[in-house]
């Protein structure tokens, strides 16, 4: 039977068909007591909103390369932009990391873009300056930070050195810290990744980014129709990878709870 175009997407419709793009919900494996995870760090999360605690969402964004290599989105102009034709380190300016630290209870984001590595003294140093540059003022009665950070990378719930970096943040800046750590595998449910991060992605698009500062200046613009306000500054120190722990650190940690 011979049938147009039209009717045959008609009976496909009509039947629940249609396109659909996969969507990455299935978990690499089971964690045990995930949910439980997961409630636990929703009430933590609460009680320390409704008792004026800062609860700040952080992690490290995906390094970028410094330099005219083409980026994903679109820009207004007349002619059609030229960048490389391959994205090759060893033509790049350099590159970035991009470390967020996100105000759950203000809805206010601050972007630190290293030139070095992303170590877990780094993160700690912007955790530091973000709280003497903005966070002291905003929350004069608090004695306790809340930290919610992945389980992986830098600030990784089994790096004994993250713990060794916390345990100085708290003297440096005499605050208690709480950290809750999300599940194996759950970073997308981070504040941070879809509050800060996909607003920053989206002001970093259409165009390469031609220098740090003008990776810093792009990413201070974004903003929201929810009020979303971000501060971004540049960390330029260097920071040495597979740091050995100090010896302190044994006798110490006897001390805090982590």
């Amino acid at each position: 039977i011979d049938v147009s175009d039209y009717h045959v997407r008609q009976m496909v419709a009509a039947r629940g068909f249609k396109k659909r793009s996969f969507a990455k919900s299935k978990t690499l494996k089971d964690v045990k007591d995930r949910d439980a995870q997961f409630k636990k760090a929703r009430r933590l999360t609460e009680q320390c909103l409704n008792q004026g605690i800062p609860v700040l969402s952080i992690d490290t964004k995906k390094q970028e390369m410094i330099g005219n290599f083409k980026r994903p989105g679109q820009v207004i102009c007349k002619e059609q932009p030229q960048a490389l034709d391959h994205d090759f380190l060893s033509f790049a300016d350099g590159k970035i990391v991009p470390q967020g630290i996100y105000d759950v209870g203000t809805n206010t984001g601050y972007l630190t873009i290293g030139t070095s590595h992303d170590t877990a003294e780094f993160v700690c140093d912007n955790i530091a300056k973000v709280w003497a540059d903005h966070l002291q003022w905003q929350y004069p009665d608090a004695d306790t930070i809340c930290l919610l950070c992945d389980g992986g990378g830098a600030n990784s719930c089994l790096y004994h050195i993250f713990k060794q970096c916390l345990m100085k943040l708290a003297k440096a800046i005499g605050m208690n810290i709480l950290v809750i750590h999300y599940p194996p595998y759950c970073s997308k449910y981070n504040p941070i990744e879809h509050r800060l991060f996909a607003h920053i992605t989206r002001s970093w698009s259409g165009e390469p980014l031609l220098s740090v500062e003008m990776a810093r200046q792009r990413a201070e613009a974004t903003k929201t129709s929810k009020g979303l306000k971000v501060y971004a500054t540049i960390n330029s120190n260097s920071y040495e990878t597979k740091r050995p722990i100090e010896a302190t650190f044994e006798s110490d940690k006897q001390k805090y709870i982590i």
